[in-house]
């Protein structure tokens, strides 16, 4: 389902993985464009289950499906098993 991006208000986006709440370094990019980590620590009522919000810039707006990677502590996603695909209006 479209993410719609707006220029009027801030758009969040929450992955869900483990592993990541311990690193030093955590960072994301969609479409080459480097995102705004916002939080990155544990979900709420789940053990053992990390939480990453990112806010998309109004300026991702349009660009369609995308690529979402993330990065921690200087490893990315598997592109083989953990691409992440976003579809941004």
């Amino acid at each position: 389902m479209p993410i719609p991006v707006s220029s009027n208000g801030q758009v969040y986006v929450t992955l869900y993985g483990t592993g990541i709440r311990n690193g030093q370094s955590v960072s994301v990019t969609i479409n080459g464009t480097n995102v705004p980590v916002q939080f990155v620590g544990p979900a709420p009522g789940f053990t053992g289950l990390d939480q990453v919000n990112i806010l998309l810039p109004a300026s991702l707006q349009g660009s369609g499906e995308t690529d979402l990677v993330l990065t921690v502590d200087g490893q990315t996603t598997d592109p083989n098993t953990n691409v992440v695909t976003i579809n941004l209006q």
